[in-house]
């Protein structure tokens, strides 16, 4: 009778520590192992931690082998009230685990199982109704969203002076005199009969010249007429060592002013190498500014630009440096090449001045409104191009630099300066 109750308190002792496994394997799958404490024990039940000698578990009985499974409750830890969530989302739920009366589950490696999330919120479930349209509650991605609108900053009124280049005297010229420019045949013949550039440019200039400072910079372009000179740049006793051709230079020494000295120096050297340079007439090089070093140097640059007529040709620029002891001591030159098309477009009367005034008021007008006073119009000149329509006024009206067809009226470009306007 004794040994029949001691064998109902093993079985009830056994019973109870299965339970305590089953508890404690399913708390380490779904949340996660909390930090050792010191007044708990190494292993979490006793026996757990003993891999060395298994406990002796009692004989199997063959028809609980094909028992159900016993479904354990997984209570949350303590400081989760009921009804609340615990951190990881997963609040109080029930795991079912597939125990065995009778035999103990293995301990099980925490770090090698996969923790088993809760759905997200804005997963897509699967509707039971094959038919019933989904809900997408998916927020919009950043590059998907509306674009944000800008704030325009308004021009503040501008309280400078007004500048009003209203001088319209230059009107009554009207066009260019066509009596005063070769035609179209003879400006394609001078144009033809420009002499090819030298195969070796640097030693062309070594052997012509006294001495070169150091290596000429030369660019080149190719142009309708064959390979041209585009800009160069040299230093150095520009002096021709051919006596013959040497002859200009100092019969240019004998002027009595140094600065009439200078200037005969830099024409000489100019209509030596008016090929080299693409200089078709001599006429349309025309003085801009002479300028006397002011630290006593003695050295004079002078400056040119080209004009066709009475029109300047835009980028078109020449600087001759002459040294104290009167010579040419560097070159600068940017060549614009010209067509017979340009010549062409020059004999055809333009708009007036006025007439330019009048349209960059209506455009100001139509930029920044009806009563928009326009206060600055100045610098404005025709200057003629390389490529149509040839001819184009420039200057300065109101905060834009305007570019506007010299026959058309059409504002070609209208570049913003920053300038404010007084509005009325």
């Amino acid at each position: 009778m004794k040994t029949g109750k001691y064998k109902v308190l093993i079985n009830l002792f056994f019973l109870s520590g299965l339970s305590c496994a089953g508890y404690v394997a399913a708390q380490d799958n779904i949340y996660p192992p909390a930090p050792p404490q010191s007044n708990q024990s190494e292993h979490p039940h006793p026996g757990a931690g003993k891999a060395d000698k298994p406990p002796m578990l009692p004989p199997q009985d063959p028809a609980a082998i094909d028992a159900p499974p016993v479904v354990v409750p997984v209570m949350p830890p303590a400081h989760i009230k009921p009804g609340e969530v615990a951190a990881n989302g997963r609040g109080t739920v029930s795991k079912q685990l597939d125990v065995v009366p009778g035999i103990a589950p293995a301990p099980k490696d925490i770090g090698s199982q996969k923790q088993h999330h809760a759905p997200a919120a804005d997963a897509k479930q699967p509707s039971s109704d094959k038919h019933a349209p989904s809900v997408d509650t998916k927020q919009p991605s950043p590059d998907k969203r509306a674009p944000e609108k800008k704030v325009k900053i308004k021009k503040q009124p501008y309280t400078g002076p007004v500048i009003l280049d209203t001088d319209f005297s230059d009107d009554a010229a009207g066009p260019l005199d066509p009596s005063s420019l070769p035609d179209f045949a003879e400006i394609e013949k001078k144009l033809k009969s420009i002499p090819p550039l030298p195969p070796n440019i640097k030693q062309y200039l070594e052997d012509k010249y006294v001495r070169l400072a150091d290596l000429p910079s030369v660019h080149l372009q190719m142009t309708p007429y064959g390979q041209q000179i585009e800009s160069i740049h040299i230093r150095g006793d520009i002096t021709p060592r051919d006596e013959a051709k040497a002859e200009k230079f100092w019969k240019a020494k004998n002027e009595p002013s140094r600065e009439e000295r200078a200037r005969a120096l830099a024409m000489a050297f100019l209509e030596e190498e008016a090929g080299l340079l693409g200089i078709i007439d001599m006429r349309e090089i025309n003085e801009k500014k002479i300028s006397v070093n002011e630290y006593g140097t003695g050295y004079i640059d002078i400056y040119y630009e080209r004009k066709i007529g009475n029109v300047e040709l835009e980028y078109s620029f020449i600087n001759v440096g002459i040294g104290p002891n009167d010579i040419v001591t560097n070159l600068t030159v940017n060549v614009i090449h010209v067509t017979p098309e340009l010549y062409h477009a020059l004999r055809k009367p333009t708009l007036k001045k006025r007439e330019i005034y009048e349209i960059v008021k209506q455009d100001v007008k139509k930029s920044l409104g009806p009563d928009t006073e326009l206060r600055i119009f100045t610098g404005f000149k025709k200057v003629a191009i390389p490529k149509p329509p040839y001819v184009v006024w420039k200057g300065r009206g109101g905060a834009w630099e305007y570019r506007i067809d010299a026959f058309t009226g059409e504002i070609l470009k209208k570049q913003d300066t920053d300038q404010p306007f007084r509005q009325k």
